[in-house]
């Protein structure tokens, strides 16, 4: 089994805070940061967004994922230029994207958190959201001969 490459999509992101709807002109912030530097103790769905390129040198059969960190919070939706993906059988924080990529793309992550005076927790995008490429198994044969 082979290790994917990844790439961390940090900054830059926009965001509509919780209580924003499609009208809300969106903010832009650097990630990582966690919920409550971002929005104090609001709880509710704040929607991410950030524009990427597709990775260079793909191959046919190349996957490419997205995976959010655990501990963001609950992912009510996330799309890719629209589209609105399914996360993965085995990991309900990654999401397949290779069927939708275009050359310029526009990643959107609704994200619902609720902070609580009773835990610690910390929520939002204080990890970096990855793009995960792995690598058909013929290549990744060659790569290590």
């Amino acid at each position: 089994m082979t290790v994917p490459h990844c790439i961390r999509l940090q900054g830059p992101w926009q965001v509509i805070p919780p209580g924003g709807d499609a009208a809300t002109m969106p903010i832009d912030i650097r990630i990582p940061a966690t919920w409550q530097s971002l929005f104090g103790d609001i709880a509710g769905t704040a929607i991410f967004q950030r524009r990427f390129n597709i990775p260079t040198q793909l191959e046919e059969q190349d996957r490419v994922l997205i995976r959010v960190p655990d501990d963001a919070g609950e992912i009510s939706r996330c799309s890719l230029n629209g589209i609105a993906l399914s996360p993965c059988e085995a990991d309900p924080q990654t999401f397949e994207i290779t069927a939708h990529l275009r050359e310029y793309n526009h990643l959107e992550i609704q994200l619902t958190f609720i902070p609580t005076d009773k835990t610690q927790e910390t929520g939002g995008l204080w990890k970096p959201v990855l793009l995960e490429i792995h690598a058909s198994t013929s290549r990744s044969q060659h790569q290590s001969t």
